[in-house]
């Protein structure tokens, strides 16, 4: 504030100032008026430590001047004893902060997929809204016991969710929403006292999956809802991503979400933008998997984004689980019990048999679309796998589908069927076959 706005407050003063600008009072250092177009505002304005401290005391007429001074007085003394205002209405503004706010100020900070916040925003209203318009800071360690403990009377899963959900907010809280010189107001995360005392559930992954000896049945099931004439063109096309996730091992939201834009049947390559773990991904085309889109193709509208079709024109498949249900109960008749496949049992069934036929680690890592930590293997940093390199292991991976379901003969090796052919020979016949072999090839040299 210049010397000319310079003078001794009064009330008729005060009132009238009308000139935009900073006017300070010549009977009280630091205390002053800003006036703006919209309100006139008192403040106290001190230079401490290099820092200029602007605090506002409050508008006037609603405070009139008496009122503003008293309180000048007191944010003059707070400043010569180092105490900044401004850091001590924050301080006590983060312990007001309600859980809502919090979560909300995390989300914004994120970048999270719809899916996700969906699912944090069922967690808070679900389990924690009794706390949504209330201070963080009172949502302590017993509280925190009770909550997961009564949510764990209905779900263990959801009790763990909930915990890991209120984690992540204290993590961000922590630093987030300090206290005076930035020391901080969330030292500690109550959750932890669910480590502390053992109390998580650790509920065990699924474990389900397609057995080899149950793809004949599961397969037979979708050819048979697929085929029929009674359904229409949304079900024939869930079908056909059901037996496109049988064949990738690919997650749900990867398949159904698919474009026709981004799926080359010239070169034998398809690949995905958005994944999980946010890494685009480049698979080959099999024989199996061409089929399929050759296929859906055929049944294709000319403006079709995607490759497995809705019942809402120009958007993906949200929902197959009404089709996966016809599905199962397609599976039982004779002596069949009903084969409840969700989607991920897909997924873990690919990747048992890959596993079991030997893939490599790193190659069905990339099948599946896992995230290596480089950071733990510098080898991985080297390892590049393309549609290419995959084209192998992912054919290796469809003939053992396609063998355990019986739609192609097993491939057996040339010792083994030597093997199978000598079990009836005598030893006297089988020196035999040895000289004659051993002349037959004395006979090519």
């Amino acid at each position: 504030m210049s010397n000319s706005n310079s003078l001794p407050f009064r009330d008729d003063r005060i009132k009238a100032l009308t000139e935009l600008g900073e006017y300070k009072d010549s009977s009280l250092a630091g205390f002053g008026m800003r006036i703006t177009k919209s309100k006139k505002t008192f403040q106290v304005r001190r230079k401490r430590s290099g820092k200029d401290i602007r605090v506002k005391i409050g508008e006037y007429p609603a405070m009139n001047l008496k009122q503003a001074k008293d309180k000048a007085y007191k944010v003059l003394s707070d400043i010569e004893n180092g105490i900044n205002p401004n850091e001590q209405r924050r301080e006590h503004e983060n312990q007001a902060v309600t859980l809502d706010s919090v979560f909300n100020a995390y989300l914004a900070s994120k970048s999270l997929k719809d899916k996700t916040i969906l699912g944090y925003k069922q967690v808070i209203t679900c389990y924690l809204k009794e706390w949504q318009n209330k201070p963080l800071l009172k949502l302590n360690e017993d509280e925190v016991t009770y909550i997961h403990q009564q949510v764990s009377k209905r779900s263990q899963a959801q009790a763990d969710l909930m915990a890991r959900v209120l984690r992540a907010i204290f993590n961000f809280a922590k630093y987030e929403y300090r206290g005076t010189d930035d020391l901080f107001i969330f030292n500690e995360n109550p959750v932890k006292i669910l480590s502390h005392k053992r109390q998580w559930n650790h509920v065990p992954r699924k474990q389900t999956r397609i057995r080899p000896t149950e793809l004949k049945q599961y397969l037979t099931a979708v050819k048979q809802v697929r085929d029929n004439p009674e359904y229409d063109r949304f079900t024939r096309s869930v079908c056909d991503a059901v037996e496109f996730a049988l064949f990738t091992g690919l997650r749900k939201q990867e398949v159904l979400n698919i474009e026709w834009q981004r799926v080359n049947l010239k070169a034998g390559y398809f690949w995905i933008d958005e994944t999980k773990n946010g890494d685009p991904l480049e698979l080959p085309i099999t024989d199996t998997l061409r089929k399929i889109l050759m296929r859906c193709w055929s049944e294709r509208d000319e403006t079709a984004r995607y490759v497995f079709v809705s019942k809402t024109a120009g958007q993906a498949i949200k929902e197959p689980k009404f089709v996966l249900k016809k599905i199962a109960n397609a599976t039982k008749h004779d002596d069949n019990n009903e084969l409840i496949a969700h989607w991920h049992d897909l997924r873990r069934t690919y990747a048992t048999l890959a596993e079991s036929i030997g893939v490599g680690g790193y190659t069905l890592k990339r099948l599946l679309n896992h995230r290596i930590k480089r950071s733990n293997d510098v080898t991985a940093g080297y390892v590049v796998l393309s549609a290419d390199e995959l084209q192998e292991p992912a054919k290796r991976v469809e003939q053992s589908i396609l063998e355990h379901a019986g739609l192609i003969v097993k491939e057996q090796g040339i010792d083994l069927k030597l093997q199978e052919l000598l079990q009836g020979v005598s030893e006297e016949q089988k020196r035999a076959l040895i000289f004659q072999l051993s002349q037959s090839m004395e006979q090519t040299k």
